[in-house]
């Protein structure tokens, strides 16, 4: 039963964890790389 609740409470606390982290990441890591490819594309036009 220990085992079993183990792995259930893993899954579901990373679930909250990556949904905040993909928010940090969309801000820092996400936005930089997705706009700094169009940016110079633009910029290149």
């Amino acid at each position: 039963m220990s085992e079993k609740k183990s792995p259930t409470t893993n899954p579901p606390r990373p679930i909250p964890q990556q949904k905040q982290q993909k928010q940090g990441q969309n801000k820092g890591y996400n936005a930089p790389p997705p706009p700094k490819p169009q940016v110079p594309s633009k910029k290149g036009r």
